[in-house]
């Protein structure tokens, strides 16, 4: 974009840059080695992009043999008993807030109960850490449609490559129901998903199963994000990466809370989780259009992967 390494003094005068990243370089170490030492004498800061940097996190460990450096690569190990530690307080926090907010949860269920015909419940299929399939829970807060899957939002999800979520399709949302989805508190149900060891507090949303196939084939590491149990909230959705988004980001953010997962970590997702909600836009909504009604789009699975990898 700037010009070939070559002109490094030159383009540091022109823009004055302070800081310079080595990434992802293919050149000898002939090669990006006086380059490196041309940075330095120059005053700026220098990063390198480490090679295998998808393994790479906070807990690395540095040790030298000789004059070699080695950076010990090491994992996060979900079935750890810091993961055990994880899934009790889970399960002791979520029992307490229900407790404390059985009041508010009776008004919620008489507020569904009161906006439309219907359960008071939503239930949906989801996958969960590795792979095992549950029921999320939700206050309803849509009008009841038919059970199929609307076609024209697929359609809209496998084009666009963002995630799944928000309004799909035409907008049934009731007046209570769209208050309960813009503050988050239709999601409250999901506690009992986590004192049903179902999910955690803190973690990667989970996904409909029609989807978690397609992304996983279709999304590099996409399927990493199911080596723990899945959040209430998450790393993605406290940087505002909620409903219909960027998905490729969301896997991104969500693998990189799995490799420096920590109890403060959780905790400071947990306290960031009420201002990602205040800031949170209104749900996008899919609108049938003549281009998508009329035969160009199918439900068939094979179709939507094509269309996913397309894009």
């Amino acid at each position: 974009m700037l010009g070939a390494p070559d002109r490094l003094d030159q383009i540091v005068v022109g823009t004055g840059a302070e800081h310079v990243i080595f990434a992802f370089t293919r050149e000898p170490d002939s090669v990006v080695l006086p380059l490196l030492r041309r940075c330095q004498r120059l005053g700026i800061e220098v990063s390198v992009v480490p090679r295998l940097f998808e393994n790479v996190n906070d807990r690395q460990w540095v040790e030298h043999v000789g004059g070699l450096p080695l950076i010990e690569l090491r994992q996060t190990d979900p079935h750890g008993w810091q993961f055990a530690a994880k899934h009790a307080s889970d399960r002791i926090v979520a029992f307490a807030l229900v407790f404390v907010l059985a009041p508010v949860l009776a008004l919620l269920a008489i507020g569904v109960r009161a906006s439309s015909p219907g359960p008071i419940l939503f239930r949906q299929r989801r996958i969960g850490r590795d792979g095992t399939e549950f029921d999320i829970l939700k206050f309803r807060s849509m009008r009841m449609a038919p059970k199929e899957t609307d076609r024209v939002f697929r359609a809209k999800v496998a084009r666009a490559g963002t995630a799944p979520g928000g309004v799909e399709g035409l907008d049934r949302r009731t007046r209570f129901g769209a208050f309960i989805r813009r503050t988050s508190l239709d999601e409250l149900p999901q506690l009992l998903n986590v004192l049903m060891g179902h999910m955690s507090l803190v973690g990667p949303r989970p996904e409909r199963p029609e989807f978690v196939e397609m992304f996983g084939e279709a999304l590099n590491r996409y399927d990493d994000r199911h080596l723990v149990k899945s959040g209430i909230t998450g790393w993605a959705q406290v940087h505002g990466l909620r409903g219909q988004t960027s998905l490729a980001e969301r896997v991104e953010w969500d693998n990189w809370y799995i490799q420096n997962w920590s109890l403060w970590l959780d905790l400071k997702i947990l306290l960031l989780t009420p201002l990602a909600v205040l800031r949170a836009p209104d749900e996008p909504k899919v609108q049938e259009t003549p281009e998508v009604t009329t035969g160009e789009t199918s439900d068939q699975p094979a179709n939507l992967e094509a269309r996913w990898k397309a894009s």
